[in-house]
């Protein structure tokens, strides 16, 4: 059982779930019960409604991350927080470089990688820099409330992008099929036959 309903919960979990059911019910003309069974009336089906999407965003989070963050990291390169680890990286200045270099040596003991990174062992490096992050927001996360907030943001970033993925492609079957069964559909559409 949860022992409390965090922001990560909140923001990359119900918001999506309920939005996703939301464009289901209403774009693609699916009805969608107002209340379930014998329940009725304002908090119990705002109550179901949360529930409901809580349990959607879960079943869209394991879809973006299974699915969805791997094309985004193909795309990427590899998580942004390790590739700007990276020596030959120019998203940070050097003097910036330097500065992080000192402070995880003085608070973690860690040297950052340093040099040249070669293909044979670009996934080690990345692999590493990436731990180094994780210990860096690991030691952030009773602080402050900025890793919880970056955490759920990304959370939400993905579900959406993962929601509008699918949301899309049931669009297109939908215009698909209506096409095919239909043909007096393309006959009488609005687009120019030519472009």
């Amino acid at each position: 059982m949860i022992a409390r309903f965090s922001l990560y919960d909140f923001i990359a979990v119900v918001m999506p779930g309920v939005f996703f059911l939301w464009a289901i019910s209403t774009f693609l003309g699916v009805h969608l019960p107002s209340s379930v069974g014998p329940a009725a009336g304002d908090l119990t089906e705002t109550s179901v409604l949360i529930v409901v999407g809580y349990v959607v965003g879960l079943l869209l989070q394991g879809v973006s991350h299974r699915f969805t963050e791997g094309a985004l990291l193909k795309a990427w390169g590899g998580f942004p927080s390790a590739r700007w680890l990276l020596a030959g990286d120019s998203r940070f200045t050097v003097t910036y470089r330097q500065e992080l270099a000192s402070a995880l040596l003085k608070r973690f003991g860690i040297t950052l990688p340093q040099g040249a990174v070669e293909p044979h062992n670009r996934s080690d490096v990345m692999k590493r820099n990436q731990e180094i992050f994780y210990r860096c927001y690991r030691s952030l996360e009773g602080t402050s409330t900025l890793p919880e907030t970056f955490n759920a943001q990304y959370g939400l970033f993905r579900i959406l992008l993962t929601t509008f993925i699918l949301l899309g492609a049931a669009a297109l079957i939908r215009v698909t099929e209506a096409l095919c069964v239909d043909p007096a559909l393309r006959s009488n559409s609005r687009f120019p036959r030519r472009l």
